[in-house]
């Protein structure tokens, strides 16, 4: 895949979130938050599951682009997803 392709895959699927979220997972995409860490990025996304359970997925990385792509991949993958956990707050 050329740089300029993968690009586009990550934006418009990102632009596209909660759809992508819902197809995947069945999970109703509610938001997200992206902060600066000392390490890098860090970035929060936040769901509903069917059940009306609440669910977080954190991803670190060095650029807040390199945590939407690995959204992006998560989404696109068998072999690589997001780890959600019960929304504390």
């Amino acid at each position: 895949m050329k740089v300029s392709e993968e690009v586009s895959t990550v934006v418009s699927t990102f632009l596209e979130l909660d759809k992508n979220i819902a197809w995947v997972t069945g999970h109703v995409y509610e938001g997200h938050s992206l902060k600066r860490s000392k390490d890098g990025w860090f970035l929060v996304l936040r769901v509903t599951t069917s059940k009306g359970t609440k669910k977080v997925a954190f991803v670190a990385a060095n650029t807040p682009y390199d945590c939407m792509a690995l959204v992006v991949k998560a989404l696109h993958s068998t072999s690589f997803t997001l780890k959600w956990t019960d929304d504390r707050y």
